[in-house]
């Protein structure tokens, strides 16, 4: 999977734990993607601090895929920005983002 993410100094506490109640409608560009995105997380085990936070990082992801940013750098970045996150977590969280917001950095 190509699809990558950085917090880009947004640091985003996620912990792969159970979900938090998010409000999949709020944040962002307020559209299906942010809902899509945010309940990717929750299906994922993923909670976060708050849903602008997690569309914020979500949407820095793809600013770092557009930037040519190789996919695993990334992921070791969001692991360095969010102690305690292992990198398969960061890794659904980089799919999850990339599936809403540019798939077309995702393999085919």
């Amino acid at each position: 999977m190509r699809g990558v993410f950085l917090a880009l100094g947004v640091a985003v506490t996620i912990v792969g734990a159970a979900p938090a109640g998010a409000d999949p409608d709020g944040g962002g560009d307020g559209g299906a993607g942010d809902a899509a995105f945010l309940a990717a997380l929750r299906a994922a085990g993923l909670t976060f601090s708050s849903d602008q936070q997690a569309i914020v990082a979500g949407h820095a992801v793809c600013s770092m895929a557009n930037n040519g940013e190789p996919g695993l750098s990334v992921v070791k970045q969001l692991t360095t920005d969010n102690p305690g996150l292992s990198m398969d977590a960061a890794s659904q969280f980089a799919a999850a983002a990339a599936k809403a917001y540019c798939p077309q950095h995702l393999r085919k």
